[in-house]
Formats: structure tokens, C-alpha cells, sequence
């Protein structure tokens, strides 16, 4: 008697850990990382048979820079004293024909 409660605990032990295992493989089964992953691979040029890949030196590179910086420092200087300008054209007009109109 004692032999065969020996072996239900025995059977016991693996039936949890084969639990555990099913689980597992199930989560491995339904993930499709992997298929998601091929198809993508499917979708690049690489896979196609006309891809040539080329060697790119950046120290054999020359880089022309159009830094602007200081005709965009000038035009705004000038622009915002032409906008400055007006403002204060407009508000002074302003001001002068309500003087006017309440000398009136």
C-alpha cells in the first residue's frame, strides 16, 4: 500500500511539472514572432535576386554645408525692424486720429 501512494506522489510531481512544460510549449506554439519576422525578411530588397550591396567610406566623403545661419540672423533683423516700423506707424496713427476726433 505504502508502495503504491509512493508512486501517485511520484506521479504527482510529474504531472504538475508536465503541466508546466505543456504550458510552455503551447506559449511557444502560438507565438508567431518568428513567422512575422520571415515574412518581413520576405518584404526587403534583400531577398530579391537584382540587390547589390555597396561599400560606403564616410572619411573619402566630402560634405558641403550651405550654413545659412547668418543671412537668416540678417533677414529676421531686417523683417522684424520693418514689422517693429509699422507697428509703431499704425499705433502712432492710431493714437493721433483719436486726439483729433476728441478735439472735435
Amino acid at each position: 500500500m505504502t508502495r503504491t501512494l509512493q508512486r501517485a506522489e511520484q506521479n504527482k510531481v510529474f504531472l504538475e511539472s508536465l503541466l508546466a512544460l505543456e504550458v510552455k510549449k503551447r506559449a511557444i506554439e502560438q507565438d508567431e514572432t518568428l513567422d512575422r519576422a520571415k515574412d518581413l525578411f520576405n518584404k526587403i530588397p534583400f531577398n530579391e535576386n537584382d540587390f547589390k550591396s555597396t561599400l560606403f567610406k564616410l572619411a573619402a566623403t566630402d560634405f558641403e554645408t550651405n550654413n545659412k545661419r547668418n543671412l537668416f540672423y540678417a533677414l529676421a533683423l531686417v523683417l522684424g525692424g520693418m514689422i517693429g516700423v509699422v507697428f509703431v506707424l499704425i499705433s502712432k496713427a492710431l493714437i493721433n486720429r483719436k486726439a483729433i476726433t476728441a478735439q472735435s
